[in-house]
C-alpha cells in the first residue's frame, strides 16, 4: 500500500504539524544540545533518544524498533536506570554479538501510520523541571500507544 503524500508542514514519521515548518529532527538536535550542556536536562536523555527514535523509525529495522520499545518499557515500567541498562545491554547490543541490524539504509520504507498522542513539539524547554516532566510524559504516552498497537 502506498502512503499518500504528506503535506509539507507535517512530519512524515510522527504526523506532527510543523510549527513554522521546524522539522522534528531540528527540535531533537536542539534538545540533545540542552541535555549535553546541562546535567539537569541530561537526566532524561535515555528517554529522549528512545522516544524520538520510536516515533521517527524511518531508518530503523523492525527489530531495532521493537528492541527500543522493550528498552523504553524497562526504563519506565521496571525502573531500570541508564547505568543498569549499560551494564545489562552492552553484550546484547554489541555489533560483535548482535545478529540483527538496528538501522536500515532503506530510505524508501513506508512511513509509519501511528497518530501519536504526544510528539516532540509539545515538550517545554523553558526550564529543566518542565522539560524532564514533559519528556517522561512523552515517553510514557508513547510506550502506552506501542503496547496498545502491539496488542491490536
Amino acid at each position: 500500500m502506498v502512503n499518500p503524500v504528506e503535506p509539507a508542514n507535517v512530519c512524515k514519521d510522527c504526523k506532527r504539524v510543523l510549527e513554522n515548518f521546524v522539522p522534528c529532527a531540528e527540535l531533537y538536535h536542539h534538545f540533545l544540545g540542552k541535555e549535553v550542556s546541562d546535567p539537569d536536562f541530561w537526566q532524561v536523555h535515555h528517554l529522549t533518544v528512545l522516544t524520538y527514535s520510536i516515533q521517527h523509525p524511518t531508518f530503523l529495522t523492525k527489530n531495532g524498533r521493537l528492541e527500543m520499545q522493550k528498552m523504553l518499557k524497562r526504563f519506565i515500567v521496571d525502573g531500570l536506570s541508564p547505568q543498569q541498562a549499560r551494564q545489562q545491554f552492552r553484550p546484547f547490543v554489541s555489533n560483535q554479538n548482535r545478529t540483527w541490524k538496528i538501522t536500515t539504509e532503506n530510505v524508501d520504507a513506508p512511513s509509519p501510520t501511528t497518530q501519536w498522542h504526544m510528539t516532540i513539539g509539545q515538550i517545554r524547554v523553558d526550564n529543566s523541571e518542565h522539560y524532564c516532566e514533559d519528556i517522561r510524559k512523552w515517553a510514557w504516552i508513547t510506550l502506552q500507544q506501542c503496547m496498545y498497537d502491539d496488542a491490536s
